[in-house]
């Protein structure tokens, strides 16, 4: 008996709702494959790349398993996922996930009660810390924006 005479397993590529609606409307309700060298300026964010752009070639070629395009996850089904769709609210907790990592820098964030910490303590520091302040930063400010 051939593989083809038994139902295939699917996997399904789950992006989040609000970026297919604004990035790929005609992908949200029928859900057709494309040619990814036809349209490659719209492959941009990680989503594009490593869950639109996998499914589809996946689509395009003769594979074990039936990738479907998802808004959301199907329980205790197999489910990728782009790390920044990888949440509670997506259903990552109810399938078996595969998690495409990020692939940007770390934010560089500031801790501000230990800027604020800084700045008030009298220890000098804040001319140094001054740089690592994101632009704007006021440090006469509180952290509810009005001044002391």
């Amino acid at each position: 008996m051939s593989s083809r005479a038994c139902p295939r397993e699917k996997i399904y590529f789950v992006v989040n709702e609000k970026h297919l609606f604004k990035k790929w409307p005609e992908l949200v309700s029928e859900p057709r494959p494309f040619a990814p060298d036809e349209c490659p300026e719209r492959i941009i964010s990680g989503r594009d790349c490593w869950i639109i752009l996998t499914w589809a070639r996946l689509c395009a070629v003769d594979c074990p398993f039936d990738p479907v395009l998802s808004c959301r996850s199907v329980d205790n089904a197999v489910c990728v996922f782009h790390w920044d769709d990888a949440t509670p609210a997506q259903g990552v907790h109810r399938c078996f996930a595969v998690v495409a990592q990020a692939d940007r820098p770390p934010p560089r964030v500031i801790r501000y009660d230990r800027y604020a910490e800084r700045v008030d303590g009298g220890d000098g520091a804040a001319a140094d810390d001054a740089a690592l302040a994101p632009a704007g930063f006021d440090s006469t400010r509180t952290r509810t924006g009005r001044s002391p």
